[in-house]
């Protein structure tokens, strides 16, 4: 799992070392800098997209999202035939 920023201007590495760290968020956060917003067309916050092993985006939720559709949706990719 990776967050990225999509303010890396704001979102300095202290900024989003210590926001992490008050939340417990132990995965990898990354700042924008190569353009990766506006080439997957992120609109809105949170943008949550779900990457097969092939590195195709199979699902992308804008906005909050139950956990219980991540579940379902990286079922749907560990059991497809």
């Amino acid at each position: 799992m990776i967050s990225i920023s999509v303010d890396p201007f704001s979102d300095t590495d202290d900024v989003l070392r210590s926001y992490a760290s008050s939340y417990g968020a132990n995965w990898i956060w990354a700042r924008d800098v190569v353009g990766a917003t506006a080439d997957y067309q992120v609109s809105g916050t949170p943008t949550t997209f779900i990457i097969d092993q092939g590195g195709q985006v199979r699902y992308r939720h804008v906005g909050y999202t139950d956990a219980s559709i991540f579940l379902s949706d990286i079922d749907g990719l560990v059991n497809r035939n």
